[in-house]
């Protein structure tokens, strides 16, 4: 019986599996209704375009985290995080106010940022216009995502301590914890004993109940598995 079961494979699963194992919590079940470890959501089509700089300052500091983060990562030899820096310009003086308003509360979230010149930002972006700038927000250590590259290393090394992922599972309902479910003769129910999130685009999420997943794994094909709230 897993403790912990995270639905979803592609980069949040993964990273969450990673973080969660390389504290010592290693009885732990990855489901993907996907393939690995291109699983086909976000994580396969998405730009995946970093900024840093946010209104809120918790995501500010995922954003921080996340780009250290990746930018340990190797997948081939070649980092999974590519710093090619962001610039948002500024043509108007209350624009420009804004700007280094940004620029301070990145640097106060441990971000690297900072107002530069119209000359150097028309050097680092030849294509900006110089008479209509007045200057930009820099901040150098944004960048892409090499998703897919980064979602196989995180979720490897999450198998290296002990979690076992199940692809081609896919999530059909949700029931309550003492709640009675009948399986047929192609379904059996594999109860989680403390936790299971859902790990999508929007997010990841700690549901207070269970899930039921159907599909191939290595528990059986087909399987229904019922992740239960302890």
């Amino acid at each position: 019986m897993p403790k912990i079961v995270i639905i979803g494979a592609g980069i949040v699963g993964c990273s969450l599996a990673d973080e969660l194992t390389e504290r010592g919590y290693c009885d732990i079940v990855v489901i993907e209704k996907g393939r690995l470890w291109n699983p086909g959501g976000s994580t396969s089509h998405a730009p995946g375009v970093v900024f840093q700089t946010n209104g809120s300052r918790t995501m500010a500091q995922f954003a921080r985290q996340t780009v250290e983060k990746l930018s340990c990562l190797r997948h081939g030899g070649e980092t999974c995080f590519l710093k090619v820096g962001s610039l948002e310009i500024a043509t108007t003086h209350e624009r420009l106010a804004d700007l280094h308003r940004r620029a301070g509360f990145a640097m106060s979230a441990g971000i690297n940022a900072c107002v530069i010149s119209s000359e150097k930002a028309s050097k680092l972006h030849p294509l900006l216009d110089r008479k209509k700038l007045l200057g930009a927000l820099y901040v150098p250590d944004d960048g892409i995502a090499k998703a897919v590259e980064a979602d196989e290393v995180m979720g490897k090394r999450s198998i290296s301590r002990g979690a076992k992922f199940i692809s081609d599972c896919e999530v059909i309902a949700s029931s309550e914890r003492r709640s009675r479910h009948r399986s047929s003769n192609y379904t059996r129910i594999i109860p989680c004993r403390y936790r299971c999130f859902l790990c999508r685009n929007l997010g990841t999420k700690d549901w207070s109940n269970g899930w039921h997943v159907k599909g191939n794994s290595a528990f059986g094909t087909p399987t229904l598995l019922h992740c239960t709230y302890a």
